[in-house]
């Protein structure tokens, strides 16, 4: 049993919340890859460049708290386990790529490449924005047929002691898998 279960939303969230929840992610994977680049011109300016993007984008509701305070950390100025956490969240933004149709999941045994992952999502690109307005899940039951193994590993990797993936869709996967 979830520890907020009764916080958690009765209703999964709708494809264009998934999205923005994605979009997020991305930018989030995207500061703890590029945390060593302090003092890197390229580095800090593709920092700046994604905080413009998350702006651009309108996203901001759907940053967390801690989130939040990541993106907006100068470079080099993150411990190592939030550079860790950040870099972790491949993990479920893939599945939330997956179940936008952006992304096939990698075997269960490997771990997501980041990259490919926040390109299939047009990070930094003014084309996300349309991702967001078109964006579509894939078919309840194509969604309950994600390998129980693959929904829960995901989960608890994407999760590490805060919400990142729609509770909807955490408590929609937790539910059917056991």
């Amino acid at each position: 049993m979830l520890e907020n279960e009764e916080s958690i939303e009765a209703t999964p969230p709708n494809a264009q919340r998934v999205a923005r929840r994605a979009l997020v992610l991305s930018a989030v994977v995207c500061r703890g890859n590029i945390d060593d680049g302090a003092g890197n011109a390229d580095t800090e300016s593709l920092r700046k460049r994604t905080l413009d993007w998350i702006a651009f984008l309108d996203v901001q509701e759907e940053i967390e708290p801690q989130e939040a305070a990541l993106l907006k950390t100068p470079l080099g100025g993150l411990t190592e386990r939030r550079v860790i956490d950040a870099t972790w969240q491949a993990e479920g933004l893939a599945v939330l790529a997956w179940a936008l149709g952006r992304l096939d999941l990698p075997k269960h045994d490997e771990k997501v490449d980041p990259y490919a992952v926040t390109d299939a999502l047009d990070f930094l690109s003014e084309d996300a924005a349309e991702l967001i307005g078109s964006a579509r899940l894939r078919g309840e039951t194509e969604i309950r047929a994600l390998p129980t193994c693959m929904s829960r590993c995901a989960i608890l990797r994407a999760t590490a002691g805060h919400r990142i993936l729609p509770v909807g869709l955490i408590r929609q996967i937790l539910t059917r898998s056991t």
